[in-house]
Parts: C-alpha cells; sequence; structure tokens
C-alpha cells in the first residue's frame, strides 16, 4: 500500500474523468440516455455538462457515446467508454467491473487526449420508497496527452444511482470525486433514461396481404434484461 501511493504522489496534475452511471450495467440490446451537471471543487473551480447515450452490446460489455462542454480548464469533450462487466452483480456477490474511456477534451484553445481506466465495484439494493438503487466505488487512472506532453493522475470515485419512478425506467445519479494523487475533486448530479430493448435488424419487405409478425422465444428474456413488462410492474 505504501508503495502504491508513494507511486501515486509521484504523477502530475490531471484533470478528472466522471464514472456517472457506467456501473448501471445494460442488459443486451438495451439502451439508455442521460444528463448531468458537475462542479470541480479544486483550485479553479469549474463548471460543466454531459450528455450520454449507452447500448448493452452483450452479457459482458456496456458502452456508451460521451458529449459535454464547461468552462475554464474543462470545455468542450467528446468521447466514448466501455464497461466489462467481470462479475455480475449476483444476490450475494459484488459486482466488478472495469471502465475505459477516451476523450478528447479541449481546454482554453488547446485540445487533447484524455483516457481513463479502473475497477469499480457496485451493487444494486433496494433504495428509498422500496425502489432499485444502485451504489458503486472504484479507483481509476488517467493519461492526458497535450501538446506533445503527457500527465497523468488518479482519483478514488464513490456514487449511486436510484430509481425515482416505480416504473424502473427513469433514475437520477449523484458522485463524489475524492481527490488522490494531484487530481481534480468534483461533485454531479445527473437524470436517466432507460429505453427498453432496441431493435437495429434491417426492414423486410412484406407481401402484399401479409401482416410483419414477431416470434418469440420459449424461453422469454434473460435474466436481468430491461423489458416493457417489467417497467409496468
Amino acid at each position: 500500500m505504501k508503495l502504491l501511493l508513494t507511486l501515486l504522489a509521484l504523477f502530475p496534475l490531471c484533470a478528472h474523468a466522471t464514472v456517472f452511471d457506467a456501473a448501471d450495467i445494460l442488459p443486451p440490446n438495451s439502451g439508455a440516455v442521460s444528463g448531468m451537471g458537475e462542479i470541480v471543487l479544486t483550485d479553479p473551480t469549474s463548471e460543466g455538462i454531459e450528455g450520454h447515450a449507452r447500448y448493452g452490446l452483450n452479457e459482458d460489455w456496456n458502452v456508451g457515446a460521451i458529449v459535454g462542454t464547461g468552462d475554464k480548464d474543462k470545455n468542450f469533450r467528446l468521447g466514448g467508454e466501455g464497461v466489462f462487466n467481470l462479475l455480475p452483480d449476483w444476490e450475494k456477490q459484488l459486482g466488478l467491473s472495469f471502465l475505459g474511456k477516451v476523450l478528447y477534451l479541449r481546454r482554453f484553445d488547446t485540445g487533447g487526449l484524455q483516457t481513463q481506466v479502473g475497477p469499480m465495484l457496485h451493487k444494486r439494493i433496494t433504495g428509498w420508497n422500496s425502489l432499485p438503487a444502485n451504489i458503486q466505488a472504484g479507483i481509476f487512472w488517467e493519461l492526458e496527452a497535450r501538446s506533445g506532453n503527457f500527465t497523468s493522475g488518479s482519483q478514488i470515485e464513490v456514487g449511486s444511482n436510484f430509481d425515482i419512478a416505480s416504473a424502473g425506467r427513469a433514475y437520477m445519479a449523484t458522485e463524489l470525486g475524492i481527490r488522490l494523487a494531484r487530481t481534480d475533486s468534483y461533485i454531479l448530479v445527473g437524470l436517466g433514461f432507460r429505453l427498453g430493448d432496441l431493435e437495429f435488424s434491417p426492414r423486410k419487405e412484406q407481401h402484399e396481404g401479409s401482416l410483419p409478425s414477431k416470434k418469440k422465444g420459449s424461453g422469454g428474456s434473460s435474466k436481468g434484461d430491461y423489458s416493457d413488462e417489467d417497467f409496468k410492474k
């Protein structure tokens, strides 16, 4: 532990990158959209907003797109993220996932490339008003390339997202980033909306007089999938 803290203390200053709702693991072929506002607490303080679009690629991978803007040293940003769910959040087991993120980040009048990677623990519990909630914590390392220079840093993140409607679609997220080895501390609050199953199959031509049909599997949805019936419960 002493060796780890010593190495982290040697890292030069680097800005933070948020986790937000990445630990809310989506079932395959389902999506979500969300937005959040953040406040950087360390000097120089700043404010920003971000929009996220996420998709459950399969049982192991979630992917997402990010776009946002802000003031001072964290202006326009655009990029993507991937979440690898190594250990699913089962009944008596914490979920363990790894988050990777790449952002084009513009500071004042220069652009740079920022990457973030690290593990996070997450667990879905029963929250307020008996609605589901997800809590997470992780440690993340960052590397930023700008104008031929490289800077690195690390931080601890703790946060939660919790359903705000019994239908299971709308949720709220909060997060605290704790400065560790010369990064930024921050807080954020956001809202999201789960879209349920998404269909991307090409449209097939229908014969005249026939009606489109959809076959249903006898096994139903796999465990953890969101469906319209789930949202009506």
